[in-house]
């Protein structure tokens, strides 16, 4: 460990840290927005939805939910929509991918719950509605040490980072991004194949937007 803050204390000029640089030319994958929320405010209501909700179950929390389902609303939207993923013969490290019966859409998630409209999240579903049509919105932690598998989605990303670290990462295609956790919004073109990792010393937090048609 002493190691690893040592080589971030000793990051050469022009290496982003944290809070970081992000590039000025970030690409079409990845656009940054001409719009900023309050990053304390973000973290406040980061604080307040981790005491509502299991953020350990599946290291998600769903904003928004199907219409007229409360049932388990804090995680209908998490996950994938399309598939479960299952463990083989009770072994959490095997596990198969299973088509869920029923698929639902981008389109099924139009409710935000009740306990986020007395948050700031509101204020950016609200702001964000203005210009863009929402589908699921979802807080997601990535911990330490940890790397998505490479995939692509079936839609584009909004992203507002919350808690943030240097070793946090997003690589689209041959590219890697850094993400400023400082209000900012990044629209990300998740259709392309990309995966992120936290190579960093503590949870990174993400707000997390799908888009739909």
């Amino acid at each position: 460990m002493d190691d690893y803050l040592n080589m971030i204390k000793e990051l050469p000029e022009g290496v982003p840290n944290y809070p970081g640089k992000e590039s000025q030319h970030m690409g079409i994958d990845v656009q940054k927005l001409d719009v900023r929320f309050d990053i304390d405010k973000l973290k406040e209501a980061l604080n307040f939805i981790l005491t509502q909700a299991d953020i350990d179950r599946m290291d998600q929390i769903g904003l928004t939910h199907i219409a007229g389902l409360y049932k388990d609303k804090w995680h209908q939207s998490c996950g994938s929509l399309i598939y479960d993923y299952r463990s083989v013969n009770g072994d959490p490290n095997n596990r198969t991918k299973v088509k869920k019966s029923y698929v639902a859409t981008e389109n099924d998630f139009p409710e935000i719950i009740e306990e986020i409209k007395s948050t700031y999240f509101y204020n950016v579903y609200k702001t964000l509605s203005t210009e863009f049509k929402i589908g699921r919105m979802r807080i997601m932690r990535m911990k330490p040490w940890t790397c998505l598998t490479w995939h692509h989605d079936s839609s584009k990303r909004l992203h507002i980072p919350i808690i943030s670290n240097p070793g946090n990462r997003l690589v689209i295609n041959t590219t890697c991004h850094q993400l400023i956790a400082d209000g900012s919004v990044y629209l990300v073109d998740t259709t392309q194949d990309h995966s992120a990792f936290n190579g960093g010393l503590e949870d990174r937090y993400n707000l997390l937007i799908t888009l739909r048609e």
